[in-house]
């Protein structure tokens, strides 16, 4: 006689958090996305010589939300996938970046919260540019 009840697996499935995506699982799935919902702006921007794609957050986060939560909280291995998923695309592609509108408003933050924990964290600001200077370099002993 069984202990557990019949639906147990169905409860470990939710309960148990999502097991992290490898590296060649997140190329695929973007690959996957990119085919499904972009293909034709895609192989545009391809044929124009552009170096980059506009994608919806929003449509990635529904389309597979462990995908949005990688470029939101690990962005570089996140865009660095999006990237070889282009290039299975087309092979002649050497550098191409997404760029993402429709960002959650959690990722919203003013220049002056900015803080440590905020470091390779996916984040927007806006503002306006009122002056350019160069970097000056910082002298330290």
């Amino acid at each position: 006689m069984d202990d557990e009840p019949e639906d147990a697996p169905d409860l470990i499935a939710e309960v148990a958090p999502a097991l992290p995506l490898d590296a060649a699982d997140m190329i695929r799935k973007f690959k996957e996305f990119l085919e499904q919902y972009y293909l034709v702006e895609l192989l545009e921007a391809l044929r124009k010589g552009d170096k980059f794609l506009v994608v919806d957050f929003q449509k990635l986060a529904r389309f597979d939300p462990q995908l949005g939560d990688i470029l939101l909280d690990q962005p570089m291995e996140g865009f660095k996938a999006a990237e070889l998923a282009v290039r299975e695309v087309d092979a002649r592609v050497k550098v191409f970046t997404l760029r993402l509108v429709n960002q959650p408003q959690s990722c919203f933050h003013k220049l002056r919260h900015i803080r440590s924990h905020h470091l390779n964290k996916l984040m927007f600001t806006e503002g306006i540019v009122r002056q350019k200077s160069d970097v000056r370099p910082q002298v330290t002993e």
